[in-house]
């Protein structure tokens, strides 16, 4: 997960922070959020509003922030495309493994 986030960010796919991520939104930039796992989940309601858009909570802030050079990051926003659909595949994979154990 974090190696696909990763690839977003070098690509020029991501970015992080909660600003920037707005600024996706708004423009339209924006396909998938990758919020934190342990981020609030009423900043995340705020933020996101009532978009249809997917939203995938697999990692924690700090993991999150350690993508981005940073102690940590709430709110990640990907680019539509092949690797915004492989980072939300792989988030529903890791989501069904928690869940059965």
């Amino acid at each position: 997960m974090r190696d696909l986030v990763g690839f977003a960010r070098r690509g020029g796919q991501a970015v992080c922070g909660r600003e920037a991520v707005r600024e996706w939104l708004q423009a339209g930039k924006a396909g998938l959020l990758v919020e934190a796992s342990d981020g609030s989940p009423a900043e995340r309601a705020r933020l996101i509003g009532r978009r249809g858009l997917p939203v995938v909570a697999p990692l924690p802030a700090d993991t999150l922030g350690s993508v981005f050079g940073r102690d940590h990051a709430a709110h990640v926003a990907i680019a539509p495309g092949r690797l915004a659909e492989a980072i939300a595949t792989e988030a529903a994979r890791l989501a069904g493994m928690g869940g059965a154990a």
